[in-house]
């Protein structure tokens, strides 16, 4: 018997439909729900024939859906995680090499900073013992002038004369250790003008010596006469006035005061001459010496350019001429004075 279309309606989609045969005569289709099998359940004339659901294909399991998923998920995560390491590693870097930068650039400005530091610390302790032996070479300077000045009343055979230059000499010797170079050599040439200048005056100071020695000698004389005139004016008190010693006396005393009388003479116009040498040479001295004074005034504005002062060596020229001119002034009046007091005489 064949089952009808409703039946074969109601199978489920993986039956299939038993063919007909002259043995067979009814089936009882169940479906079980624990193995999902077919069974037919024929009567007993009837040939039984269990049919099973094919399996489905064995697939590798590398070629399994999740399996794939997640070889990929996981080379993906890779990838991130690499990504990110290569990420932090290049930022590492850049911050380690913009430490390394920083550090560099924080020991250079430091080492800058102790450089900078030991040179303004030098420079103060040579712009210090430069101040001082400047102006130890101004006062040198200044008694190397008075006594070029002076040296017609000193004693040429003294110590203190032939070392009177000694001063300057050292404070020069120290400007060739410590002064720039502008400034030393200026030093020298000044040294070299007034050793120039004292050379010379010595060979002027000869006839002012000469009127010296006769002025001392003259003196000692006047002195010796006036000694012996009081001598004898002390005798003559002492005696009767109409004795005839009173009158030998008398004539000795008049005897010295007109000695005394005689050397006075002679002194007075040895004063004169020596005054007027003197004055001649004050004058051949301030020719000499405006060399010096040139030269002073460079040395001076070297020194005031090292010490960063202001200076202006057309002021410092025109104020030393000044100068000049007016002592050269002075001595000239002094000397018309001597001449026309000598021509009264």
């Amino acid at each position: 018997m064949q089952p009808s279309n409703q039946e074969n309606d109601r199978l489920p989609v993986n039956q299939t439909q038993l063919p007909s045969r002259d043995a067979v005569t009814k089936a009882v289709i169940t479906a079980d729900e624990s193995s999902a099998l077919l069974r037919v359940k024929p009567p007993a004339e009837s040939l039984a024939i269990t049919l099973k659901q094919q399996p489905p294909p064995t697939v590798p399991w590398y070629e399994h859906p999740s399996v794939i998923a997640g070889v990929f998920t996981l080379f993906a995560v890779w990838i991130t995680v690499w990504r990110a390491d290569r990420r932090m590693e290049k930022e590492l870097a850049a911050s380690e090499a913009r430490t390394k930068l920083q550090l560099n650039a924080a020991a250079e400005e430091a080492t800058r900073e102790r450089a900078h530091s030991r040179e303004e610390a030098h420079i103060d302790r040579i712009s210090e013992g430069r101040r001082t032996v400047y102006l130890e070479t101004v006062g040198e300077l200044v008694k190397a002038q008075a006594f070029l000045a002076s040296l017609p009343a000193r004693d040429l055979e003294s110590i203190e004369t032939r070392d009177a230059l000694h001063g300057f000499v050292t404070a020069v010797g120290k400007i060739s250790i410590l002064g720039k170079m502008g400034t030393l050599l200026k030093a020298r040439e000044l040294n070299d003008a007034i050793q120039v200048c004292f050379f010379r005056c010595m060979s002027d100071i000869g006839p002012i010596a000469t009127l010296q020695d006769d002025i001392s000698k003259l003196r000692e004389a006047a002195k010796r006469a006036e000694d012996a005139r009081d001598h004898v004016e002390l005798e003559m008190l002492g005696v009767k006035p109409d004795s005839e010693e009173f009158a030998t006396l008398g004539c000795t005393f008049q005897a010295h005061v007109a000695k005394v009388g005689e050397i006075y003479g002679l002194l007075a116009p040895k004063f004169d001459e020596h005054a007027r040498a003197g004055l001649i040479y004050g004058l051949a001295l301030l020719e000499d010496s405006k060399r010096v004074a040139q030269l002073t005034d460079e040395l001076i504005s070297c020194v005031r350019e090292e010490l960063n002062l202001d200076t202006s060596d057309h002021d410092l020229a025109k104020s030393t001429a000044r100068t000049q001119k007016t002592a050269e002034a002075t001595i000239k009046q002094f000397i018309e004075k001597l001449d026309l007091s000598r021509e009264k005489d």
